[in-house]
């Protein structure tokens, strides 16, 4: 089934693969810009977002996100987002980065509600 998603029966609890989440999450995000161009930084910024939030939980240290995947990036302002990206979502509760997701995924699935 192509819109089964891939949550897995663990006992008595259900797991979701996250990595496959956030790539299906991505596709329809890169599919929405392409069909939806006055979207772009909306649904660009969404996307961003969601990714950070999946590293963010992957990786504790900035430092070690930094080292694995933009070694040899030598856009400041990259870097600087994601530091500053870290920082807050380190200040924020598992409830507020859940929720920040959520919201994020809602503006992707709905572009008629945005504000």
């Amino acid at each position: 089934m192509e819109n089964e998603l891939p949550i897995h029966d663990q006992g008595n609890t259900l797991q979701a693969d996250s990595l496959e989440l956030l790539t299906r999450f991505l596709i329809q995000c890169k599919s929405d810009t392409e069909s939806q161009s006055d979207r772009k930084e909306v649904v660009n910024s969404s996307a961003d977002l969601v990714t950070a939030v999946y590293y963010y939980r992957r990786y504790s240290d900035v430092n070690e996100f930094i080292s694995k995947y933009l070694k040899n990036n030598n856009d400041y302002f990259h870097i600087q987002w994601i530091r500053t990206t870290w920082d807050s979502l380190s200040k924020m509760s598992d409830a507020q980065i859940s929720e920040l997701v959520i919201n994020q995924i809602a503006i992707i699935a709905n572009p008629d509600e945005e504000e």
